[in-house]
């Protein structure tokens, strides 16, 4: 059999020398495979790697984040932003102080003659002739002569540009019903309550005015203050006098005098309790 010699200078018959052409390209090709294994090793060795610094990153993250939680647990409180000024709730105003001539908002702190003195019931720019409860003839409020005004303390009288005033304050507040009468009377007038009593007063023409009051079957109630008021001294043009006449059976009676009487009102105030008599110049 004819020898062959190859490229290398191996001889052998071609069957031999195709064997080992077979077997060296095997060899070559499990070169080529664990060199292409060692070259995916080595890449998948330094993706892991990535990966792992990449985790450890993380790990710092949540080491600085657990720190900073350390921080201010531990050290000083966060600061607190303070709310605005004009967020603050308003104080509220403060309560206005009572005139200080009087104590009081409503006259209830005045005496009789301050109140009779004062505007606390509307004094009106012109004298009313019969309108808005203003009156010119006799009337008896609804109930008399029932009902209690208390026992009488005082009596004033004042002046006003379009009416003179006359107020009778009582011991404290109205309690229940009260109420009173008024008549258009000629002076000297001898209608009182009390038969045979004539009471003389100053004046053209008289209204006499009667109020329920505590003190019952008495001459006399229970008052030390002065039974006569002076139109001149108080400085009232219509109004002449004012007479107290005394209680009896319940009753109190009351006579003024005037020059005139055109049309007048009559004011219930009930804390104090205060019958008040306005009666247009």
């Amino acid at each position: 059999m004819a020898e062959s010699i190859d490229g290398r200078g191996a001889t052998g018959s071609p069957a031999e020398m195709s064997r080992r052409s077979d077997q060296s390209g095997f060899t070559r090709a499990r070169w080529w495979l664990l060199i292409a294994s060692l070259v995916v090793a080595l890449l998948a060795t330094s993706c892991g790697g990535d990966g792992n610094d990449s985790d450890s990153g993380s790990d710092d993250g949540a080491t600085e984040s657990s720190e900073d939680e350390t921080s201010i647990e531990g050290g000083a409180d966060p600061e607190v932003e303070e709310p605005d000024e004009a967020d603050e709730a308003e104080e509220p105003d403060e309560a206005e102080e009572p005139d200080e001539a009087t104590g009081s908002d409503d006259g209830s702190a005045m005496s009789a003659q301050e109140y009779a003195m004062s505007d606390e019931i509307a004094i009106p720019d012109s004298c009313p002739d019969g309108d808005g409860g203003w009156m010119s003839g006799d009337y008896a409020q609804d109930g008399f002569p029932y009902g209690n005004w208390g026992g009488f303390t005082s009596m004033a009288i004042a002046g006003h540009d379009t009416l003179d005033r006359f107020v009778i304050e009582f011991d404290g507040p109205l309690v229940g019903d009260a109420s009173y009468s008024v008549e258009m009377v000629d002076l000297p007038f001898t209608g009182m309550i009390e038969e045979g009593l004539a009471l003389e007063v100053e004046g053209s023409v008289g209204i006499h005015l009667v109020a329920p009051i505590m003190t019952y079957y008495s001459e006399e109630l229970d008052y030390s203050g002065p039974k006569r008021l002076s139109g001149a001294d108080a400085g009232t043009t219509n109004l002449r006098e004012v007479a107290y006449a005394g209680g009896y059976e319940g009753m109190a009676d009351w006579v003024i005098g005037f020059d005139e009487v055109s049309s007048y009102q009559v004011t219930m105030v009930t804390d104090p309790a205060r019958l008040v008599l306005d009666v247009c110049k």
